[in-house]
């Protein structure tokens, strides 16, 4: 009997053997990554660097939009001020002031302005008939588009030419402001 009792202790001994190397495997399985290598940790934490740098340089023209909206109001209201007449009447002292520096006569001048208002801006079209000798009339169109009065050119028709003197008719537009 002692040599049964002696061979159930070893293979109790055994069993629990077994059982505790199971354990220790089951353990190491639960406390270990699942299924990663170091290498593949490396591969997605670069990846993920990568992607953090891209959204930074995307993200980077945004800092500090406060201050460059603010400076942008700054600049568009300097722009208004310098470039656009508080009333339309400026607009033909101004045309007079460049013809008569650039020794050009303006006549049948024809003034039309849009009643729609965009952005405090109301625009004015202005046809006219320009005569002088060919170098004033060049100087004078030049003139126009070196003003500090926002002038856009549409349009300059040859009407009639004689000896050195050329008559043009002119198309423009202009705008200014409707409201402080």
């Amino acid at each position: 009997m002692t040599s049964n009792l002696k061979q159930m202790r070893r293979r109790l001994l055994l069993g629990m053997t077994v059982l505790l190397l199971a354990d220790a495997a089951v353990l190491l399985f639960l406390l270990s990554p699942p299924g990663r290598s170091p290498a593949q940790f490396e591969a997605e934490s670069a990846r993920l660097e990568l992607k953090r740098g891209l959204q930074e340089r995307e993200v980077a023209p945004l800092r500090g939009m406060e201050q460059k909206l603010a400076r942008a109001k700054e600049d568009l209201a300097a722009f208004y001020a310098k470039r656009f007449p508080p009333e339309s009447s400026a607009i033909a002292a101004n045309l007079g002031r460049l013809a008569a520096s650039g020794r050009v006569r303006i006549s049948e001048v024809k003034y039309s302005d849009d009643e729609a208002v965009i952005g405090g801006l109301r625009r004015v079209k202005v046809q006219a008939t320009l005569r002088g000798d060919y170098p004033d009339v060049m100087r004078f169109l030049n003139s126009l588009e070196r003003d500090a009065m926002f002038l856009i050119i549409d349009g300059v028709t040859l009407k009639e030419q004689d000896a050195g003197a050329v008559t043009l008719d002119l198309r423009l537009e202009t705008y200014f402001k409707t409201e402080g």
